[in-house]
């Protein structure tokens, strides 16, 4: 079994899916990651990154073919924002929360708080950020990745702990 995750910014999906993998102690696979590791490479922000990748389609179809690698395993929980996309078989998980409560966490998340002056500030770069996105993987794969209807299940986590949203996931595998 594979379980992909994606979701809004901030809703708290790498918490998430680290958690499931942990409960279930499946092999934990995260694209985020790697682009943050590639922004650093490049020595720019994650913001800065996520406009290069609207310049240099290259890079998204780059780390989306190591995804699309990962079909043959078993056992894994994916962080990936088009996870569900390359992984057609998987448990396809979308977590988000209201844009208030994403700033809030992303403001007070020290990997996130870069260049966030406030969390108004950080509502404004969430909803660019993830335009930004969506607008790239539409032009590449003619697909929403903000679009619920591609999940098998969607959670607010907004009034949930994480062992309350992992409980839900390890109840729908059943």
């Amino acid at each position: 079994m594979i379980i992909t995750f994606s979701g809004t910014h901030g809703a708290g999906k790498t918490t998430t899916a680290r958690a499931v993998a942990e409960r279930l102690g499946y092999e934990y696979y995260s694209v985020g990651a790697i682009m943050r590791d590639i922004a650093a490479e490049r020595n720019v922000t994650i913001k800065e990154f996520a406009e290069h990748l609207a310049r240099e389609p290259e890079l998204d179809r780059e780390v989306d073919l190591r995804t699309k690698a990962l079909s043959g395993k078993t056992h894994l929980v994916v962080d990936a924002r088009m996870g569900w996309f390359f992984l057609p078989n998987s448990l396809k998980v979308f977590v988000t929360a209201p844009l208030s409560v994403r700033a809030a966490r992303a403001f007070a998340d020290p990997r996130k708080a870069d260049g966030f002056e406030s969390e108004y500030n950080a509502a404004s770069q969430l909803e660019a950020r993830q335009e930004q996105i969506s607008q790239n993987l539409v032009k590449l794969y003619g697909v929403d990745p903000y679009q619920e209807s591609h999940f098998d299940l969607v959670i607010d986590t907004s009034e949930k702990s994480v062992d309350e949203v992992v409980d839900l996931i390890v109840a729908a595998l059943n």
